[in-house]
């Protein structure tokens, strides 16, 4: 997305860039806690009402009902 908003604003392509690598070096860590914390519970199924865990489902590996 940076580099697509650098193209269309290319006099603040620096700042889209550094912005997008600050976002990248906070969640990459984030993204691995709570990819570990997720392993505890992909062995149980979690009860849910709404569609939205679809997402949840794919990339952690939960089944839910």
């Amino acid at each position: 997305m940076a580099d697509r908003l650098a193209e269309l604003r290319p006099e603040h392509a620096d700042g889209f860039r550094a912005r997008a690598a600050a976002l990248e070096a906070d969640l990459t860590p984030r993204i691995a806690a709570w990819e570990q914390a997720a392993a505890t519970v992909r062995a149980q199924p979690v009860v849910h009402y709404t569609k939205q865990w679809e997402y949840l489902e794919a990339w952690l590996g939960i089944r839910c009902l």
